[in-house]
């Protein structure tokens, strides 16, 4: 591993919780994904990966709050559901 990949990973592993609910350095996990939202000056930004997943994620920036994490936790479960059985 890299220092870089050591970070993230760090990062990413739940400190407190479970993998269901848990709670990482910065990032939520939420039903088999890791994710990661916040917002300032009336922007949102959202950013969930679906762990042990290759290639599957999901960004977006713009405005209002329920648009973006609400459309992007649904995808990303069922993404994670499929993928995961």
């Amino acid at each position: 591993m890299t220092p870089i990949a050591d970070a993230i990973q760090l990062a990413q592993r739940i400190h407190w919780g479970n993998a269901r609910t848990g709670r990482g350095l910065g990032w939520r996990h939420h039903n088999g994904g890791i994710i990661h939202n916040g917002g300032t000056g009336g922007f949102r930004a959202f950013c969930g990966l679906v762990t042990n997943t290759a290639g599957v994620g999901v960004m977006t920036n713009m405005g209002g709050w329920d648009a973006i994490d609400g459309a992007a936790i649904n995808f990303l479960t069922l993404v994670a559901r499929t993928a995961h059985g």
